[in-house]
C-alpha cells in the first residue's frame, strides 16, 4: 500500500472532521430558518457516519489489514 493512498484517507478523514465541527459548532447555532437547521442537522450526520468509515479505513490501513 503506497504512503499516499494512507495520507489521502487521513486527510480526508481531517477535512470531514473540520467540517463536521464548524457544522455542529457555527452553522447548525446560527441557522435562522428551521429549513437550514434541518439541512446542517442532516450534513452533519452524514459527515459523521463518513468520518466513521473513514476512520475504519486508516485503521486497517495502518494496521495492516486489505479489505
Amino acid at each position: 500500500m503506497s504512503h499516499n493512498h494512507t495520507y489521502n484517507l487521513m486527510n480526508q478523514l481531517t477535512q470531514e472532521m473540520k467540517s463536521l465541527w464548524r457544522i455542529e459548532k457555527h452553522y447548525i447555532p446560527e441557522a435562522q430558518t428551521d429549513q437550514e437547521r434541518e439541512l446542517f442537522e442532516d450534513m452533519a450526520r452524514v459527515k459523521k457516519a463518513h468520518i466513521e468509515a473513514l476512520e475504519q479505513l486508516v485503521a486497517q490501513t495502518l494496521g495492516g489489514g486489505h479489505n
